[in-house]
């Protein structure tokens, strides 16, 4: 007879979705063809893509279990197994066994880690309340706090302010009251002789006598007064004198009185507390080096951290790496939920980059939310809490990711590994990607944090606000950052070298083109504008007019060799740099194109360039600096950034002016100092038909 109902979650095999009676059943079917043809299948030859495959079905099980939560039961407290009864229910839902999570206790855990859910153990088990961080529910939310701010309305407010001054009031002034009192009514010793006229001839001749009197503040002075007279108005008599006439000199001024109102009290300690902090934060020590680049008319601000954190100064291999992709991830104050919450609402886009020198911070936003993203920054940096689950769950995947893709992109691979033959693996020689083969210990990137987000391994640049705002902000965010050693690294030493191998896809498949980098040693940045200039005197990138190939040596060379293209590029590092040339192609055409760029290169070395060459080259040099400072915000900061950094800093005016001064004899003299150099190569693809240097020199 046929058995109804669910299984055993143990006897249920989520590849092939057949549910077995007992665990014999599951045993036999685990051994047969089928299963093996499907699992290979699905996880592909050798299970490489198993991690991917469990990673799928962890997601679609926690998006199933969260949209019953939310819609079966809301925001309302619920045992987590009874919504995991109810998702159950579904024949064809994803089961357990088939995620990362052994049970359902880790699940709830993990929710409640994730921010998704607030979750709490209690004796009938674990109980869940799901987050509704929706774009309506947060309008409903501000929505209330709006209504309760109305309802606490000012006056109310000020009342209860105002009592609370009164009675401070009331117990400062009860001693003087009590003065007061003492000193109201002074009894006279001597005899005290009253006289009253009732006449209207004036006031009777004064005695030696003295008369009783009251002194109360601001009284007139004692005397006798008429009948048919207002004695009020009597009293003010002297006022309808001239006031100035008899105006007492500043030094016999009255004071001011001591005591004063609640109101006016108020106002002067709000007056004073305004000092105070405008005085602390003008005594506050600016942090290092920062830097305006100006566009401040721009709706947009954008504010970059550069830190001395590239992988030239990294003490454990692909440390960097991982602290690049632990940016804006939770902090010892908010979550990383939160971090990201909060930057939408007030619109805001966060991104991390990383260089051989070098790890970027940068966050662009709607100007006016300056203060927000200000403290973000400084809180990342300085505050970083460096989760384990979101290393595991999100940093070691997401480097995996970056490492699998630069593997299959020719360009970066072939610069990377240019750079690490050149420099043997050490300084601006270390990869840019972290190894599997050597996994970083969270420790080691605690301890690596700590020390290059120190004040003197970072600068702050921004874009859109001037100089007194971007001042403003680093002086009053990034105060507390804390202070530590200058991180840095043994001189870059030039070795040379060869380095060949096969690249190919994603999926595995060899590439059409082949690609051959052959680079020498260079100059620092800012060090030697002369190789500025060969670069664009060679040429070979984009063309100024669109379809065109342009009229630099390289630019022609897709027209004698076809489908191969050239070009020259040059890098620089705050001590050292790489020339080259790079060349890609068919794999059959590639040593022909190669072969015509570096007798280009010679040509260079053999002969100055012509008056109207060298004028072209400046002048696309002179463009590429200007675009390169002025170009995306971004990459503007991240090269000003490094510029700070390494003290290498000039003004653009003051860069132009270097260029100008290049002559054709320094161009030559360049080309031939970088040919008597060691060479560096490194060829992608087709290794038995790609050409070797020697062969080229």
């Amino acid at each position: 007879m046929k058995a109804r109902g669910l299984t055993r979650l143990r006897w249920y095999c989520q590849v092939c979705q057949k549910a077995c009676r007992d665990a014999n059943g599951y045993k036999l079917h685990v051994e047969s063809e089928s299963h093996a043809r499907q699992l290979a299948a699905v996880t592909g030859e050798g299970g490489q893509r198993a991690g991917k495959v469990v990673h799928d079905f962890s997601s679609q099980f926690q998006r199933e279990f969260v949209i019953l939560l939310s819609r079966r039961f809301g925001t309302r407290r619920v045992l987590a197994n009874q919504v995991y009864q109810e998702y159950i229910q579904d024949r064809h839902h994803v089961h357990m066994n088939a995620t990362r999570w052994v049970s359902l206790s880790e699940f709830v855990k993990y929710l409640g880690r994730a921010g998704i859910a607030r979750v709490e153990e209690s004796e009938l088990g674990w109980f869940v309340t799901w987050i509704d961080n929706s774009a309506s529910a947060r309008a409903r939310q501000d929505a209330l706090q709006k209504m309760n701010r109305t309802k606490a309305d000012d006056e109310q407010r000020t009342r209860k302010l105002l009592s609370e001054q009164i009675q401070r009031a009331k117990e400062q002034g009860s001693g003087m009251q009590t003065e007061r009192r003492e000193e109201g009514m002074v009894r006279s010793e001597a005899p005290v002789k009253l006289a009253v006229s009732l006449s209207t001839e004036g006031a009777p001749k004064q005695t030696d006598t003295p008369t009783a009197a009251v002194h109360a503040p601001n009284a007139p002075k004692p005397g006798v007064f008429s009948m048919r007279m207002n004695p009020l108005k009597a009293a003010n008599t002297t006022s309808k004198s001239n006031p100035l006439a008899d105006k007492p000199s500043k030094e016999k001024r009255r004071p001011p009185p001591t005591h004063i109102g609640a109101a006016e009290r108020i106002i002067i300690e709000e007056q004073q507390r305004a000092e105070t902090l405008k005085r602390k934060d003008a005594q506050q020590r600016p942090l290092g080096p920062s830097m305006n680049t100006g566009n401040e008319a721009a709706p947009v601000v954008a504010l970059t951290v550069a830190a001395r954190a590239g992988p030239r100064y990294e003490n454990s291999e692909g440390v960097s790496h991982a602290l690049k992709n632990f940016a804006f991830r939770s902090t010892n104050k908010h979550s990383a939920l939160h971090i990201v919450r909060e930057s939408e609402l007030n619109g805001g886009s966060l991104s991390a980059g990383l260089s051989k020198e070098h790890v970027f911070l940068t966050v662009e936003f709607l100007k006016g939310a300056e203060d927000h993203f200000a403290a973000l920054l400084a809180e990342v940096t300085n505050d970083a809490k460096y989760c384990k689950y979101e290393y595991a769950e999100d940093v070691v995947p997401s480097m995996a990711e970056d490492l699998a893709a630069a593997s299959h992109n020719p360009i970066i691979a072939g610069l990377d590994a240019l750079h690490a033959t050149a420099f043997r693996n050490r300084g601006v020689g270390n990869s840019l990607f972290a190894s599997p083969a050597s996994p970083v210990a969270l420790g080691d990137l605690r301890a690596f944090g700590k020390k290059a987000y120190a004040r003197s391994n970072i600068a702050v640049v921004g874009s859109g606000l001037n100089t007194q705002e971007l001042e403003h902000v680093v002086s009053k965010h990034f105060g507390n950052v804390a202070t530590g050693e200058k991180l840095t690294d043994a001189p870059s030493k030039y070795y040379g070298g060869v380095h060949r191998a096969p690249i190919s896809d994603m999926h595995g498949h060899a590439l059409r083109d082949g690609h051959f980098f052959l680079a020498f040693e260079g100059a620092g940045r800012g060090k030697a504008p002369a190789l500025a200039v060969l670069e664009t005197l060679l040429g070979g990138g984009p063309p100024a007019v669109k379809w065109s190939h342009g009229s630099s040596p390289l630019s022609g060379i897709n027209k004698q060799v076809e489908g191969a293209h050239a070009c020259a590029f040059n890098t620089s590092f705050a001590d050292s740099g790489l020339f080259g040339l790079h060349v890609c192609g068919p794999n059959s055409k590639v040593g022909d194109a190669a072969a015509l760029a570096t007798k280009a290169l010679k040509q260079v070395a053999s002969s100055n360039p012509s008056a109207q060459e060298l004028s072209r080259a400046i002048a696309i040099a002179k463009f590429n600096t200007a675009a390169q400072v002025e170009g995306p915000r971004i990459a503007s900061h991240e090269l000003v950034g490094a510029s700070l950094l390494d003290d290498s800093a000039v003004e653009l005016d003051a860069q132009f002016a270097l260029l100008e001064s290049v002559k054709p004899a320094d161009v030559c003299a360049a080309a031939e100092k970088l040919l008597k150099s060691q060479p560096t190569s490194v060829a992608l693809g087709s290794v038995r038909e790609l050409p070797f240097a020697d062969s080229l020199l």
